[in-house]
């Protein structure tokens, strides 16, 4: 065969040579060329070359993975090491805290007694529950679970955990003073309560429930508000904490020492045993200058009328009865308070939550008239001789401007006695308005007295401007003096404050800071704080002429407009007053005292709002509360058909 050819058929499909690999056929056989014996082939070199290259392959492959185990090994190493070594201490201590809990119990709040003793706030044991948040975070269906079992919405019970600020391991306490029935159905379903703890606390109690309400205030959860300022104190989310009243006031120190119980915890959520307990402290005793005998008296004698009763020490300006009306359970408080029960509350149109004897004021009426009498005495318009005729009013700006009743000529004494308003209508525009709201701010008026009971209103005098000047138009006019005379119009005052008036009146002239609390005293008896006197102010007025003021009171006692607070054996001296309110027909019902007149050891005032006249509504309840003080038995006083 050619060459030529040869070498074409060389690329032909099924052409071998001796240079080609050798092909088989079918039977196994290696085939010749075309021309003549067998070529000899390549095969067994290949195979060699293949077989050497697969165990190269394979040794090369075990090689990378031998690598790659030894890195990860060595990386395993390090981070056993990183683990055990480096952070060990603060893992071990980690897992010492997903293994325990500290279940923190907070101190009893102290106890607040009365000025004889008597328990007026305390503490009583009661179950708590709580939860801890990283169970509660783990496990939705706990909250679902425990709503149904307390009786409260899911939501409500999902806000009370989200809205605590605590440590992801601190119990949330979301109920208190759980009952029997309660307690029973959460250890029937326990199993299902994972991360739920049965607690036993401690719980304000209040054992005459709505006495002295207003005084004591209730107690609450502490707000996010509040927390900034307690924390120094040792307050924690959750503490129940005082909300008004000298339970606020005093917060400091009637909060206890915070105890608890290191316990051992299984994945559950159980206690499994505890390792340490230390005991919560009670916190300190209040004691207060409050009569409950006075406070009793005066809240059964106002009898859930809106209105407001205040009793003074002259002598010192200690609180012995502060009584606003209607009010409140103070025990409802002390457990979280239901909403609805809340809702009720804030809803009355009676404003049981308001503290009508420090908050609330209203126009005097006629007991101001013992302020524009002192400004008269003092700037020579009045004096035991003064007379005026009382022809049943006077006209002023073309109008008649009435007096309640035509009393004829009055002196001072009977003006005062008698209340008649033409004396004093006379008398302010005789003098001008200045010289009477001088005399207003030097018995307190018009300002805050500084009582340790938080809220308090602060009244009104005003600032008359009698003339215009640029850009201040004239707002005061002669018939606005003489309103203010007899203490309405623009001029308002608490009970509280009429109360300091009638004692200034009663010591010879000064007024004293107000206190409820009189000393604060630590379990080991160590006097925390105490209350000093101190005088806010002394009237600018000789003491024989405020003798005047006096002698006109006791006269109003004796056989004037409020003869029914007249007492057996102990002389009184007083002064009733009616004022009128805008929009209505029925006036504030007034009435400021003192006794014993010859040394007086309290003063009272008392206001009922729209009830009638201060001499047949408000004397009654003074009496009882003055019957209670002297401890006299009830009797029956003639009380006038009609007074001031």
């Amino acid at each position: 065969m050619p060459t030529d050819r040869l070498a074409c058929n060389r690329f032909l499909p099924g052409y071998y040579t001796a240079e080609s690999p050798n092909r088989r056929g079918s039977e196994g056989k290696v085939q010749h060329t075309l021309n003549g014996p067998p070529l000899r082939t390549r095969t067994s070199d290949t195979s060699s070359q293949t077989e050497s290259w697969q165990r190269l392959t394979a040794r090369r492959r075990a090689r990378v993975f031998a690598y790659i185990a030894c890195f990860l090994f060595l990386v395993l190493l390090a981070r056993l090491w990183y683990l055990q070594i480096l952070l060990g201490e603060e893992l071990l201590k980690s897992s010492e805290i997903n293994r325990t809990r500290l279940l923190r119990t907070p101190g009893p709040r102290g106890v607040i007694l009365d000025a004889r003793g008597k328990v007026l706030a305390d503490n009583r044991q009661s179950v708590s529950l709580l939860v801890m948040p990283d169970y509660a975070k783990d496990n939705p269906e706990l909250l679902k679970r425990l709503a149904p079992l307390i009786g409260v919405d899911v939501r409500e019970l999902e806000d009370i955990v989200k809205s605590r600020k605590n440590s992801s391991l601190d119990p949330i306490r979301v109920a208190v003073d759980v009952d029997k029935d309660t307690l029973a159905r959460i250890e029937e379903n326990r199993m299902y309560l994972a991360g739920l703890v049965v607690r036993l606390t401690s719980v304000r109690h209040y054992p005459d429930g709505k006495l002295g309400a207003h005084v004591l205030g209730p107690v609450g959860e502490v707000s996010e508000e509040e927390l900034p300022e307690l924390q120094r104190y040792g307050y924690r989310p959750g503490d129940f904490v005082g909300k008004s009243g000298v339970e606020r006031t005093y917060n400091r120190y009637l909060g206890g020492v915070a105890g608890g119980d290191l316990v051992e915890v299984d994945a559950r959520g159980r206690i499994t045993r505890t390792l340490s307990q230390r005991p919560p402290r009670v916190g300190a005793t209040l004691m207060l200058a409050i009569d409950s005998r006075v406070q009793r008296a005066a809240t059964e004698a106002l009898a859930g009328r809106p209105g407001a009763a205040v009793a003074v020490d002259p002598r010192d300006g200690s609180v012995l009865a502060l009584v606003s009306s209607p009010s409140y359970d103070l025990n409802l408080f002390a457990k979280r308070i239901k909403p609805e029960v809340w809702r009720a509350l804030v809803n009355n149109p009676k404003r049981p939550l308001l503290n009508r004897a420090v908050s609330s004021a209203h126009p005097p009426g006629s007991t101001f008239k013992v302020v524009t009498a002192s400004a008269g005495l003092k700037t020579g318009f009045a004096s035991l001789n003064t007379r005026v005729y009382c022809a049943g009013g006077i006209p002023l700006g073309g109008r008649f401007k009435r007096c309640w009743r035509r009393h004829g000529n009055v002196d001072f004494i009977e003006a005062i006695a008698q209340s008649c308003d033409t004396f004093f209508y006379r008398l302010g525009l005789q003098m001008g308005i200045h010289p009477l709201l001088d005399m207003a701010r030097a018995y307190g008026l018009g300002s805050k007295t500084g009582i340790d009971i938080p809220s308090e209103a602060r009244g009104n005098i005003p600032v008359p401007r009698e003339r215009s000047t640029p850009g201040h138009p004239r707002n005061w006019w002669p018939g606005d003096t003489a309103n203010a005379a007899i203490g309405q119009g623009y001029i308002l005052a608490t009970p509280l404050q009429m109360a300091l008036v009638a004692a200034a009146v009663g010591n010879g002239g000064t007024v004293y800071q107000p206190h409820v609390a009189r000393r604060v005293v630590s379990q080991n008896g160590k006097v925390l704080f105490s209350f000093k006197k101190r005088v806010l102010s002394r009237l600018p007025l000789a003491p024989e002429k405020l003798e005047l003021v006096r002698r006109g009171m006791k006269a109003a006692v004796e056989h004037g407009t409020c003869r029914g607070a007249a007492l057996p054996n102990i002389s009184v001296a007083g002064k009733t007053g009616s004022a009128e309110v805008a929009g209505s027909r029925l006036t504030h019902g007034w009435f400021i005292c003192f006794a014993p007149y010859e040394n007086p050891t309290i003063a009272v005032a008392v206001v009922l709002e729209k009830a009638g006249h201060g001499g047949t509504v408000a004397v009654p309840v003074a009496r009882k509360m003055l019957e209670a003080y002297f401890g006299i038995g009830h009797t029956e006083s003639a009380l006038p058909a009609r007074t001031d």
